[in-house]
């Protein structure tokens, strides 16, 4: 096997010294991740970092940018390089946000909550744990939201984060109500609603989109159960908080 890595090492380092040669970028583009991907196997991280730099030194690609810094990012975790993997797999969210690529953005999303966890930032990991709960949701993929939702709530509770655990609930609530499960829902709703009005930076029942949200989802479940005058308020009172906020997408 050894053998094998070393014939192979030798024909890319070939590779890319021909290609570099010539002008070839695209052979060179290939040997360098090649020869990155192969020093990741062997576990020679500082290697594979290396290659990966390189690559990102000649490619213009917003796709192949956003792998080189996930696998960049990968490597310096390995290295125990936490703030340099955390600049890495922020510059990779950013560019696979751009170019609204969903599993890039969930990859960056998991390093840096990983990151964050290695460091014990409990605060950055529920962050990006709350993030990445949303992608999948509104990707459909509720299963796999549930847990992150859960996660960054427990997170968020411990640290006395209210905002934040709003922020978790309403996903949780959400992720109920699309499953029918109104009794799950409705308690969860209700505790964002209970946050914002207890919240001192709040004008009003709905501090912006989150309360709001709240109240749109309860007169949702009530239109579905027929209790149409429960629901007829609650839809009120959101359309008139869309209206008097200026930077409301729904006005």
């Amino acid at each position: 096997m050894q053998n094998d890595h070393s014939k192979a090492s030798s024909f890319l380092t070939e590779a890319l010294t021909i290609s570099t040669r010539t002008g070839d970028e695209e052979v060179k583009v290939l040997a360098l991740q090649s020869l990155a991907e192969m020093h990741m196997l062997q576990k020679e991280y500082r290697d594979a970092a290396s290659y990966y730099s390189k690559v990102l030194q000649i490619v213009y690609d917003k796709e192949e940018i956003g792998k080189a810094l996930i696998r960049l990012a990968d490597a310096l975790r390995l290295l125990d390089d936490y703030d340099e993997a955390t600049a890495a797999y922020s510059k990779a969210l950013t560019v696979y946000t751009d170019i609204t690529r969903v599993k890039g953005r969930a990859d960056a999303l998991s390093g840096l909550a990983e990151v964050h966890r290695i460091q014990r930032n409990h605060q950055g990991r529920a962050n990006a744990l709350l993030e990445l709960a949303e992608l999948h949701r509104n990707q459909g993929s509720l299963h796999e939201a549930t847990p992150l939702y859960t996660e960054a709530l427990r997170i968020y509770n411990d640290a006395a984060n209210t905002k934040g655990g709003a922020n978790a609930m309403l996903g949780l609530a959400e992720i109920h109500r699309a499953q029918r499960n109104h009794g799950e829902a409705v308690p969860l709703y209700l505790e964002v609603l209970k946050i914002n009005i207890d919240d001192p930076n709040s004008e009003r029942r709905a501090n912006s989109k989150g309360g709001a949200d709240a109240m749109f989802g309860l007169a949702e479940i009530h239109r579905a159960q027929r209790n149409n005058g429960e629901a007829v308020p609650l839809y009120l009172e959101v359309l008139k908080i869309h209206i008097d906020d200026p930077n409301s997408e729904r006005r």
